[in-house]
């Protein structure tokens, strides 16, 4: 056989070159954007962690809520001078715990300058660090960063003595379950929790937004009402007690960490970023 037909018989039994691998491309990252809902100037610590575990991802400051004081906060100072003190202070969250300090050093100079100690009980890792740091002697905190966990562990002390400065929003689940296991709790509402007012252009960015994320019940009614296609978006809460009140909204596609607390709330955020990418991919 000739040298060219033995090249030819060859050439032809030869394997079809392989198709080249089609691989799913993801939508790029820099296209997402995570809205950070909570009060201006609170989102820092969540963006700066997000930035460190995905420097590329768009996140937008798009608050829901803000504080405002309220008259009955001025009853704290009367109710910490009555005679006996109180066996605990029940703080459940950063913002209550910065409204209560302020409060104490507006009326007494200091927290070591209450007619008797304080002792906290908290409410969150987070919650509790802001009172450490303002001088207040943490001596509770709950199994799980949840109120009803709180209610259902605070140990007995003294005379059972509660006070509970609290957001003028904050459910009664705290005191109600206090009460019924023997506790005399005193409410006092130092703030209340009011919607923030959005700048020209917010409404758009919160409709281009990919992940949104809420610190609160009060965000999520916010985000809501101002927000239409809000049920249809994938959200990261901080915690259990938001994921709930999404829930009960409508949201289908909600998620928050077994722990509250910046970390774990970054990582669910970059689950739901993961989840779209694929989705559009």
């Amino acid at each position: 056989i000739s040298p060219l037909l033995l090249a030819a018989a060859l050439l032809a039994l030869a394997p079809a070159p392989a198709a080249p691998l089609r691989t799913a491309r993801l939508r790029p990252t820099a296209s997402l954007t995570v809205a950070l809902t909570r009060e201006l100037g609170k989102n820092e610590k969540l963006r700066a962690r997000l930035a460190e575990l995905r420097p590329e991802l768009a996140t937008a400051e798009l608050p829901c809520i803000a504080h405002a004081a309220v008259p009955t906060a001025a009853e704290v100072a009367p109710a910490l001078s009555a005679g006996g003190g109180f066996d605990y202070v029940i703080i459940t969250s950063p913002e209550a715990a910065d409204t209560f300090l302020r409060l104490v050093c507006e009326a007494f100079g200091g927290v070591e300058a209450t007619p008797t100690p304080l002792r906290a009980a908290a409410v969150g890792d987070a919650t509790a660090a802001v009172l450490e740091a303002g001088g207040v002697e943490v001596a509770f905190r709950p199994s799980r960063a949840l109120g009803k966990v709180l209610a259902a562990e605070l140990p007995a002390a003294g005379g059972n003595r509660v006070l509970y400065p609290a957001s003028a929003r904050a459910a009664t689940t705290i005191q109600e379950g206090l009460a019924g296991r023997g506790f005399e709790v005193t409410r006092i509402n130092t703030y209340d929790t009011v919607p923030a007012d959005w700048g020209a252009g917010a409404a758009e960015a919160a409709a281009q937004a990919s992940v949104v994320t809420f610190a609160s019940p009060s965000a999520v009614k916010v985000w809501t009402e101002r927000v239409p296609r809000a049920r249809d978006m994938p959200v990261a809460c901080i915690g259990e007690t938001s994921a709930k009140r999404c829930r009960e909204l409508g949201y289908a596609n909600v998620h928050f960490p077994d722990k509250p607390g910046i970390d774990g709330w970054a990582e669910t955020i970059l689950k739901c970023v993961a989840a779209v990418e694929t989705k559009t991919a």
